[in-house]
């Protein structure tokens, strides 16, 4: 399949499919077109030629997908349509809110629309901003059975600190640019193609490689970051079109699929151990120790350093833990799964020796004080997917099945 990728748009909508429609003259017929960044403008011309299209005067050459607005001002060019998505115009779709979207050919596409998370007015208002719940349901989509990635990921911004390990982008303020949400996601969803806009800047990285999140070793497909400057762009190395072949996932043994490639390591695993880092340093959560004591004496306690305050379970010697799988001692037999960030557990009572029927436990690997409210967003995730999960598809008694999460 021949797919078609541009950047920011800006209103130049006009050039852009008599662009695209020289292009497939030239190169054979493009089966889609995505735009990423801003589409809309505020300028006369703008408003002029989009009512050509609306009323039929001028065609969509091709099959057109876009994200919802970048600004709160090019919200008007989506006010019939919910933010669900839907038909613009003729051959030309706004994508919607996010979601996976899937073609004839089985090509799938996952997307995100907005620039930074926010709260929206409605379900049903097109919004630049995209919420925690977007994240959330993009991200839970990688725990159904059989996924293994989607094919194409588009979002206006870009993922934070992707640049990592292969060259960095130039002329652009890195601290200001990228977000941890879209990092979060790509994480899960593993594209194997993620393109985004917005910051008008081309950068396209080395392919880095995806991590496996269940006991098995086998390498993983890979991942190609692209960044589009914005459409018209006349700089031969910043580049606003990308043109592409693919096949869909679907179609490909993994094997073929898995084949090595020059990559990377995934730049997105020590940035999620960094926020736990910072995380866990702005927490003053105190805990109990698994000898029985507990610290009781706060006059005491505030005169000690700060550093020494809280007694870190992750200082005590294997075997003494009761979490640790480390700990030989450890009810092997109990664990349901091991992931990459915690281990799901059927919870058990050691001194009545019985299996407790409606309960499991979910333990975090990495031993960080940290309360339930402030778990990294890929962990509270994961526990709301699983809860939901249970209440979805276990029988009758699915009301009294309760995850328990230990912050330790």
């Amino acid at each position: 399949m021949k797919i078609l990728v541009v950047g920011d748009v800006e209103g130049n909508i006009s050039k852009l499919f008599t662009k695209v429609s020289a292009l497939s003259k030239k190169v054979g017929p493009l089966e889609m077109l995505f735009c990423v960044g801003s589409f809309f403008s505020l300028t006369e011309s703008c408003a002029k030629e989009w009512k050509e299209f609306r009323e039929g005067k001028r065609k969509v050459p091709i099959p057109t997908f876009i994200l919802g607005p970048s600004d709160m001002e090019t919200a008007e060019f989506y006010s019939d349509v919910h933010g669900s998505g839907g038909e613009l115009c003729e051959n030309l779709t706004y994508l919607g809110f996010h979601g996976i979207y899937k073609t004839s050919s089985n090509l799938t596409i996952a997307y995100l629309s907005g620039i930074s998370r926010g709260e929206r007015s409605g379900v049903k208002s097109v919004s630049h901003l995209y919420s925690k719940r977007d994240i959330e349901a993009l991200i839970s989509e990688s725990s159904k059975p059989g996924f293994k990635g989607v094919d194409i990921f588009v979002t206006h911004d870009w993922s934070k600190a992707v640049w990592r390990y292969s060259v960095e982008p130039e002329t652009l303020d890195l601290k200001a640019v990228g977000s941890l949400d879209i990092s979060y996601v790509a994480h899960h969803l593993k594209p194997r193609y993620h393109f985004c806009g917005l910051h008008k800047r081309f950068y396209e990285r080395t392919p880095y490689k995806n991590l496996n999140s269940s006991f098995t070793k086998d390498p993983l497909h890979s991942t190609r970051f692209i960044a589009l400057a914005n459409y018209t762009s006349q700089e031969k190395a910043n580049k606003g079109i990308y043109a592409f072949n693919i096949q869909p996932m679907d179609s490909i043994q993994n094997v073929d699929l898995q084949k090595p490639e020059i990559a990377t390591e995934n730049p997105f695993t020590e940035l999620f151990n960094e926020e736990v880092k910072q995380r866990d340093q702005e927490s003053e959560q105190v805990f109990f120790d698994l000898s029985g004591s507990r610290k009781r004496n706060n006059s005491e306690e505030n005169a000690k350093p700060k550093s020494k305050q809280v007694k870190r379970l992750k200082d005590l010697p294997p075997g003494v833990c009761w979490f640790c799988l480390s700990n030989p001692n450890l009810e092997k037999q109990l664990i349901v799964s091991v992931g990459d960030h915690v281990v799901t557990l059927i919870s058990y009572t050691v001194c009545m020796e019985i299996v407790v029927k409606q309960h499991f436990q979910i333990i975090i690997i990495t031993f960080t004080n940290i309360c339930f409210t402030n778990l990294p967003t890929s962990t509270y995730v994961y526990y709301t997917c699983i809860r939901s999960h249970l209440k979805n598809s276990v029988s009758n008694n699915s009301q009294n099945l309760f995850p328990h999460m230990w912050c330790i």
